[in-house]
């Protein structure tokens, strides 16, 4: 039996069209029959895609065990059809852990949930001078033999990794990663421009959360955001949670880098949940209050409580126009780091979003499958 929506405006890359959506054996169908719903003045957009969330739901990814489970299902309830579980910096063994474990995921799939698309490694390649929220003493030289210890017999797995370019040996590691299909992206980094330059040309093609944990822009030294910001073969990565990035520095960002912008949460375990002080993050205690993060013992940002429906909403409301912004979570994500899916026409996985005319989620279909739907929405099997 298929599916036929009716009455919605599918999102494009060249706009919204009003049109009907078909749904046959988990894919978008050329043509109609099954059960037809009705989602008059509703948006119908590709799954959004989260390439760095460390945790949500009470779980943190750095865990293993059925954290992903949780979290898959948790992300479901804000558009989300695709993430790469983020492990940050931690001892050795917990995170090779970690990684077979959302590797695992990756492999079965999630029922009721979003998918795992590959793993996130953000650590421990870092710079201590920029280390933000990260445990300094996980933190180690970027040679091949870390990484193998980290990732084991399932390098396939990874996806994306986020290193500091400017530490010595990076270059070989780099230019390994790229080999292998992995998407370097530079962050918790201290380079200046020459070295990020460097570094594009070995390879590396995205930024990790732009502005923080990361030498300043300055006018006679850009560093990594400048370079970020106007190179033309870089996509950088914006947490527009208002607290992460000023609402006007957000706007230049997305003004200079366009659809090089992709919007990511960075959340931490609290995402989806109450404020208070009973979290943690990669075992450092953290209290969120009035919607930051914070470490306890330092006050640095450790994450945000951001989901990526919620950076949607956000963003428009500073100005951006609602399809630029689903594209930011949409497509940006999967052309920044060669993950399938972002086009809406016959022959495509059915991962998508429903969205109100709020922009506001309604329902969540991960191929083709309903995992997510709202109590007032359209009732759909």
């Amino acid at each position: 039996m298929g599916l036929t929506f009716t009455g919605a405006h599918v999102w494009h890359e060249d706009g919204f069209q009003k049109e009907d959506l078909h749904i046959r054996e988990g894919r978008i169908a050329p043509q109609g029959g099954g059960r037809v719903v009705r989602l008059d003045g509703c948006i119908v957009a590709p799954g959004y895609v989260d390439l760095h969330i460390h945790g949500a739901a009470g779980v943190d990814c750095i865990d293993g065990g059925d954290s992903i489970l949780h979290m898959a299902r948790a992300l479901a309830r804000h558009g989300v059809t695709g993430f790469l579980p983020s492990l940050m910096s931690a001892p050795v063994e917990q995170m090779h852990r970690a990684h077979l474990a959302a590797a695992a995921y990756m492999d079965s799939g999630v029922p009721g949930g979003a998918r795992v698309m590959g793993v996130h490694l953000e650590g421990p390649f870092l710079n201590p001078v920029r280390a933000g929220a990260q445990p300094m003493e996980t933190l180690l030289a970027p040679t091949l033999e870390n990484y193998r210890a980290i990732v084991g017999n399932r390098g396939d797995a990874v996806r994306r990794i986020t290193l500091a370019p400017e530490l010595p040996q990076a270059e070989t590691l780099i230019r390994r990663l790229v080999a292998d299909g992995v998407t370097v992206s530079m962050g918790h980094t201290d380079a200046t421009q020459q070295q990020v330059l460097q570094a594009i040309s070995w390879g590396v093609t995205n930024a990790t959360h732009l502005f923080n944990a990361m030498r300043p822009l300055h006018h006679r030294e850009p560093g990594p955001a400048g370079v970020a910001l106007t190179h033309p073969g870089m996509y950088v990565e914006l947490i527009c949670d208002n607290i992460h990035l000023d609402a006007t520095v957000s706007k230049l960002a997305r003004m200079a880098a366009g659809n090089r912008c992709v919007l990511v949460t960075d959340a931490m375990m609290a995402a989806c949940m109450p404020e208070g002080d009973g979290y943690e993050l990669s075992g450092q205690r953290v209290v969120v209050k009035d919607g930051a993060a914070r470490l306890k013992d330092t006050g640095n940002l450790a994450g945000s409580i951001l989901t990526l429906d919620r950076a949607v909403r956000n963003i428009v409301a500073a100005g951006e126009t609602p399809h630029r912004a689903i594209g930011m979570v949409a497509v940006n994500p999967r052309r920044a780091n060669g993950l399938p899916g972002g086009v809406i026409a016959p022959g495509q996985i059915a991962d998508l979003v429903v969205l109100d005319d709020a922009l506001e989620v309604l329902m969540t279909l991960v191929g083709g499958q309903v995992v997510y739907r709202r109590g007032d929405a359209p009732v759909v099997a």
